[in-house]
């Protein structure tokens, strides 16, 4: 299926991926750290974590569930696969990339192990291989801001798409929090990465989120109804903390539902609050190629 979408003929490996990275993206100093970074940290992706989409995120889809059944979905930067695998069970065509070839290798393993049927590449969301107009939709979660250019990326989504199809970019962060909170993150980055040692990521180095004006300027020219969900509020508190804490004693800790579902309660009665539901951690943007 996936050979009918290219623009052109891509190589591809004995694994059964496609890879469609140029030599240009491959040389960029910023992509091809998050390429070698993310390759390695595949080897960290649980399978049942990967196998798992909790509540809230399942809900987060929705948007998706407006397309036809069979519609082609492509998930790029897709991590550890979990969306994507879930897009599939409901029965959607999904491509699901990822700009580290490890990563897509891992998924596509634990995709086959599980009965899931999908199509696997490696591609460079700013420079993608489909044919004008031949996608449904285009999906990222928590990737948008790891790119070095989003305005290009945009333009790519809006080649490939086809008339209203639609663009969805879940759990992309806030910028007011980079204003508060950055001199933190930076202090934190540095003792995670001095005690670790792991491979990093410097995309998450030169983000500072996205505000609400900053959305809607991205999207004004490419696409319409354009639609910002303020995602997390306390809860994103405690699971970053969950994060932290796995991170520092070099463990798996996983969060507590007893704590998450109270945080849920108090999450959704901010949000209807007009002076603080613009305060979220994340946004889902969601938008509709004119």
């Amino acid at each position: 299926m996936i050979e009918t979408l290219f623009k052109t003929t891509y190589e591809k490996r004995p694994n059964g991926m496609y890879y469609c990275v140029s030599e240009e993206s491959a040389h960029h100093e910023i992509k091809k750290v998050e390429m070698e970074t993310y390759s390695h940290r595949a080897d960290e992706f649980a399978e049942a974590h990967m196998m798992q989409l909790p509540k809230q995120e399942h809900a987060s889809l929705s948007p998706m569930r407006t397309l036809p059944k069979g519609a082609v979905v492509v998930e790029l930067g897709g991590g550890d696969g979990r969306f994507g695998f879930q897009l599939m069970r409901e029965g959607f065509r999904v491509v699901e990339s990822d700009i580290a070839p490890g990563t897509v290798e891992r998924v596509k393993e634990v995709a086959e192990k599980n009965g899931l049927q999908g199509e696997y590449a490696v591609i460079d969301a700013e420079d993608l291989p489909f044919r004008d107009e031949s996608v449904d939709a285009v999906m990222m979660v928590a990737t948008f801001h790891h790119l070095p250019d989003v305005k290009r990326a945009l333009l790519e989504f809006k080649r490939v798409l086809k008339p209203g199809g639609k663009v969805v970019l879940l759990r992309e962060p806030a910028s007011w929090q980079y204003s508060a909170f950055g001199w933190f993150y930076d202090i934190l980055r540095h003792v995670l990465r001095s005690r670790n040692h792991n491979h990093i990521s410097h995309a998450d180095d030169e983000t500072h989120g996205f505000t609400r004006a900053k959305v809607f300027e991205l999207f004004s020219d490419t696409f319409t109804d354009v639609e910002l969900v303020p995602v997390q509020y306390i809860e994103k508190v405690y699971l970053q903390y969950v994060v932290l804490k796995s991170k520092l004693l070099k463990k798996n800790f996983e969060p507590a539902a007893w704590i998450t579902k109270p945080l849920q309660a108090i999450d959704n009665v901010i949000r209807k609050i007009p002076i603080l539901k613009n305060t979220t951690w994340d946004w889902d943007i969601i938008a509709t190629k004119k």
